[in-house]
């Protein structure tokens, strides 16, 4: 069963400070003004209180209905409300309460808040279910007291508001001031359903769901149909996963209906949507008007995400200025994110002078307020020692707390130093754990950690096809070194089953990333045919590439291809061009091959001495096939007296590096004791490992002695 919102209080803190949008049953008919002007007199602004209260009261069936009319009708008519609310119209007060719950009209201010709704719930059913919510949650300077909110969840409910129903029924499902009764909890549920109470709908999906996932679906979609739009938006994320095109469709007209109830999720979904193209054609102008149409509506979660826009340039016009005004409106109205973009702003001085001071000032305003991302911004400030003395002791003991609260950056960095043992005992198990827990939450880079991990088979199964899985969502930052490594296993067929179009593409994402290894296993998959058509031409481009990032081998690949026909026409002079270029840019194989011409005469001069010189610049560089050829040049004194023994002693390096050719001459100089004391013992056991190695000749010379050397 999926849960699909995080359980606090029943539904959403109503109007909470951090998260501004509420879901509110239509008021009984039975509820009474609580107007208290004199008899036979009624003062000039209580009509607008009761039509205000009375929209209110309508409108909010839908989640997010409240504040946007809050946020439009509170600069013409706020005085009226406070007069009213001065007087003890309950109404009033409750407007107002409003106001100050969300940093309408003024500063946030929860103890007026819970003041004013207090008084207005001693009348007035819809005031009793907001008050007792602010009890049930608690909020800065509200302390949480369950058992008084049931007892005005109960009030609201016996005097006709289904919304308090809905409330009192989540109280005794989850034993919250009361003891658990979860049957009676249901059958609360279902009679405040039955009395017209959408919301309750998505409480029974969760709660039915929780045993029986079909009743889930039921419910939800039955809310949906109703008109519940947090249904429809939890319908519309389910979609989305799902990723295929008719569900993206589905979910665009889901979060379609949800907006057009004016539901801000609905609206910043259809942003994402035209923006990225998913379900409906990109639509940059679209996405644009849903989040000024999101933001108009006075949503500081939407107020904060349109600064996001300008900060990021995404939709907009890259604006710091612009961005750093939301962010502040956004904030003045406790939205605690917004105080973590302002710490943001802060520490990287884009929209502000840097101020690490000032940063943490933010950061831990977020942080006390529950918020995990200012926890995760403090622990980065003392891990790099930003505006505080560097300490990883302080950094951890932050990152647990927001990795405990569930935040991305943090489970990731976490899992590295469990990963790394770093500031904490070594446990790839636990790493494993959090890596899954921030890629589940979309961290790209927590993904790539956790595809290297099944890469390499660390803190769980060697499982390459979960690492590929795991890389081809996060290809933009995914370690690249990682990504060569997935396009070699397919390349030979290491714990897949081998897959030479699948390791051409996985060289070619590596390649993007900036490996160069990757880059130069494209040219040699052009070159060859590997997994692509054969083109000299691409072949070219991809070595030219490699060589421009420093990989001198790519030298020797363009030679090869002159010098064998391979994609281009045969062409010994070219060959021999690019092989010299190499040699000059240090390339061991270019090296040793401009050494082989010089000491064959092929396409220079005969040079025995430079040949030398050559090889012996490629053995120093550590390539075995020269260690071999200085040999073969002291055992043969080539522009040096015969020197066995130093020709020996260059074979047994060359062997010594699995160069089947040393192993071979050294083997027969053990046996015939030339350079070296006569061993057969360990001149066999050289021609066995040659053999091993495919090398004809120490296969022939086992062969006519007759031993075996499988």
């Amino acid at each position: 069963m999926t849960v699909f919102r995080k359980r606090g209080a029943a539904l959403k803190t109503i109007l909470s400070a951090t998260v501004a949008f509420i879901l509110i049953g239509c008021v009984s008919k039975n509820s009474k003004s609580g107007s208290q002007g004199e008899p036979g007199f009624e003062p000039p602004d209580q009509a607008i209180v009761r039509e205000d209260f009375t929209e209110i009261s309508e409108r909010s069936r839908f989640l997010s209905k409240e504040v946007p009319y809050l946020f439009h009708y509170a600069p013409t008519h706020y005085a009226a409300w406070q007069n009213r609310a001065a007087v003890g119209d309950a109404n009033a007060q409750y407007l107002l309460a409003r106001c100050r719950q969300s940093g309408i009209g003024g500063d946030l201010n929860f103890a007026e808040a819970a003041r004013l709704m207090e008084s207005a719930a001693q009348t007035l059913p819809l005031a009793q279910v907001a008050y007792a919510n602010m009890l049930d949650t608690g909020m800065p300077d509200v302390p949480r007291d369950q058992a008084e909110a049931l007892e005005y969840y109960t009030k609201a409910w016996k005097s006709g508001e289904t919304l308090g129903g809905q409330y009192l029924a989540v109280m005794y499902i989850e034993g919250k001031g009361v003891t658990r009764d979860e049957t009676y909890g249901m059958a609360l549920l279902k009679e405040a359903v039955s009395r017209g109470q959408i919301s309750a709908m998505v409480e029974l999906a969760y709660y039915a769901g929780m045993k029986d996932p079909n009743l889930e679906s039921k419910w939800l979609h039955a809310a949906a149909d109703a008109g519940s739009t947090e249904a429809m938006i939890e319908i519309a994320q389910r979609l989305a996963r799902a990723h295929d095109d008719t569900s993206l469709a589905a979910m665009v007209k889901l979060a379609q209906r949800a907006a057009d109830l004016g539901d801000v999720r609905g609206m910043l979904v259809l942003v994402s949507a035209y923006f990225h193209g998913s379900g409906v054609q990109k639509n940059l102008d679209e996405a644009r008007k849903w989040a000024f149409a999101a933001a108009d509506t006075g949503d500081v979660s939407a107020i904060n995400f349109l600064g996001e826009c300008y900060f990021n340039g995404e939709i907009v016009v890259s604006d710091w200025s612009k961005a750093a005004q939301l962010y502040q409106e956004a904030a003045r109205r406790g939205c605690t994110d917004a105080y973590c973009n302002i710490a943001s702003m802060y520490l990287s001085g884009h929209g502000y002078p840097t101020d690490y001071g000032a940063a943490m000032h933010w950061a831990r305003k977020a942080a006390d307020a529950g918020n995990a991302k200012g926890m995760n911004q403090i622990a980065c400030m003392y891990h790099y020692g930003d505006g505080v003395p560097q300490d990883e002791a302080e950094a951890i003991r932050w990152f647990r707390m927001a990795a405990d609260r569930g935040e991305p950056n943090a489970l990731n960095s976490m899992a590295r130093r469990y990963l790394q043992g770093a500031g904490v005992p070594r446990d790839p198990d636990r790493a494993f754990t959090l890596f899954t827990a921030s890629a589940a939450k979309g961290n790209p880079e927590a993904l790539s950690n956790l595809g290297n991990l099944y890469l390499y088979g660390v803190g769980t199964k060697r499982d390459l096809a979960k690492a590929a899985e795991c890389y081809r969502k996060c290809q933009t930052v995914a370690d690249p070194d990682s990504l060569y490594r997935l396009a070699m296993a397919y390349y030979s067929g290491e714990g897949v089953n081998k897959d030479l179009t699948e390791a051409f593409q996985w060289f070619g994402i590596a390649a993007q990333r900036g490996n160069v290894n990757a880059i130069y296993a494209l040219g040699s998959c052009y070159m060859n045919g590997t997994g692509v058509e054969v083109s000299g031409e691409n072949a070219l481009i991809w070595f030219q590439r490699a060589i421009d990032d420093g990989m001198t081998a790519g030298y020797d690949a363009i030679a090869t291809m002159y010098l064998t026909g391979k994609g281009v026409s045969k062409n010994d002079g070219e060959a021999l061009r690019w092989t010299t270029k190499g040699a000059d840019a240090g390339d061991q194989k270019c090296l040793n091959n401009l050494g082989d011409r010089c000491r064959l005469g092929k396409g220079v001069p005969t040079d025995n001495a430079r040949a030398l010189k050559l090889y012996r610049q490629a053995a120093d560089g550590g390539l075995p096939t020269a260690m071999s050829n200085v040999g073969f040049m002291y055992l043969n004194g080539l522009s040096v007296p015969k020197d066995p023994k130093t020709a020996f002693d260059w074979y047994m390096k060359a062997a010594g590096k699995g160069e089947p050719t040393g192993m071979v001459q050294a083997g027969i100089m053990y046996i015939q004791g030339i350079g070296v004391s006569i061993d057969n013992a360990a001149g066999m056991e050289l021609l066995k490992r040659a053999a091993k190695a495919n090398n004809a000749q120490a296969q022939q010379i086992l062969t006519q002695n007759h031993i075996s050397w499988q």
